[in-house]
C-alpha cells in the first residue's frame, strides 16, 4: 500500500490541490521511468483511492492511497520507496510548484498491504464511520465523515462553508480507480459488478434482521475483518442478532 501526499497550507484552494494531485499521479504512473519500475517489481496492477481531510491549521489535505499488486514484493519494499519518493516529489513540484513539493520523509509511505485492514483504506472505512462523531484525525485533520457529523450536530457556518466547497469540487469524482485489466483478473468484471449492485438493491427492500448500537458496531469494526464477517453472516436468511454476535466474538 502506497500513500502519496503533498505539502499544503491553510490558504490553499481545494480545486487547485485536487487537480494538482490528480495530475501528479497521472505523471507518476506514465512514461519510460514508470515502465522500468513496473518491470522491476513485476507490477500486476493497481487500485487507487483519493482521501480528503481538513484542518483549520493546515487547510485541505488531499492524498492518495494506492494498492500495488506486484510479483516481486521484496524488490518493491527494498528499493521502491527511494525511487517512488524522489519521483513523486519531482512530479508534484512540476504540477503544483516548489512550495507543494513534499519532504522525503512525508511524501511517500510504503507498507506491505497483506491484510484486509489496508483494503479498508480504499473505500468506506467502517472504523472511521463508527467513530465519526467522536474521533479526530492526526493534528486536528477531519475526514469528510467527521465534517458531515460536526455539521449535522452543531450547524456551524464554517462547517457548512467547508462542506459546500468539498461537495462542489468532489462531485462526480470516482472514489476507486482500477488499472486496466486488474478488475477482470480479480473476477470483478462489469457483469459481476452489475450483479452485485442488483443484489444490493434487492437487499435494500428486505426487512432488517438485526439492529446494532453504535457501541456494538464500534467493537466489531475495531477488529480487522470482523465487519466483513458480520455482513457475510447477515446474508444468511433467518440469522438472529444473538447468533451474529456470538459468531463475531467467538474465539
Amino acid at each position: 500500500m502506497v500513500t502519496l501526499t503533498v505539502a499544503h497550507g491553510a490558504g490553499d484552494a481545494l480545486e487547485e490541490l485536487l487537480e494538482g494531485v490528480a495530475r501528479s499521479y497521472s505523471r507518476l504512473v506514465s512514461g519510460a521511468p514508470w515502465a522500468r519500475f513496473k518491470g522491476r517489481v513485476g507490477m500486476v496492477g493497481s487500485v487507487r483511492a483519493l482521501e480528503l481531510t481538513h484542518s483549520e491549521k493546515n487547510g485541505w489535505h488531499p492524498h492518495i492511497h494506492a494498492l500495488f499488486v506486484v510479483e516481486h514484493e521484496d524488490e518493491l519494499m527494498a528499493a521502491g520507496w527511494d525511487w517512488l519518493s524522489e519521483r513523486w516529489a519531482t512530479v508534484v513540484e512540476r504540477q503544483l510548484g516548489r512550495a507543494r513539493r513534499p519532504s522525503s520523509r512525508r511524501g511517500v509511505e510504503l507498507t506491505l498491504g497483506a491484510h484486509a485492514e489496508y483494503v479498508a483504506k480504499m473505500g468506506l472505512d467502517a472504523r472511521e464511520v463508527a467513530g465519526a462523531t467522536t474521533k479526530e484525525g492526526h493534528e486536528g485533520h477531519r475526514s469528510h465523515w467527521r465534517l458531515a457529523a460536526d455539521l449535522a450536530r452543531w450547524g456551524r457556518p464554517r462547517d457548512a462553508e467547508l462542506w459546500r466547497e468539498l461537495a462542489q469540487w468532489t462531485h462526480g469524482r470516482r472514489q476507486l480507480v482500477w488499472s486496466r485489466g486488474l478488475r477482470a483478473l480479480c473476477g470483478a468484471d462489469a457483469q459481476t459488478e452489475a450483479a452485485r449492485l442488483e443484489r444490493l438493491e434487492e437487499l435494500g427492500t428486505q426487512t432488517p434482521i438485526a439492529v446494532l448500537t453504535g457501541g456494538e458496531w464500534g467493537r466489531i469494526a475495531s477488529v480487522p475483518g470482523r465487519s466483513l464477517e458480520l455482513l457475510e453472516l447477515a446474508e444468511v436468511a433467518g440469522v438472529a442478532l444473538e447468533q451474529i454476535l456470538d459468531a463475531i466474538w467467538a474465539p
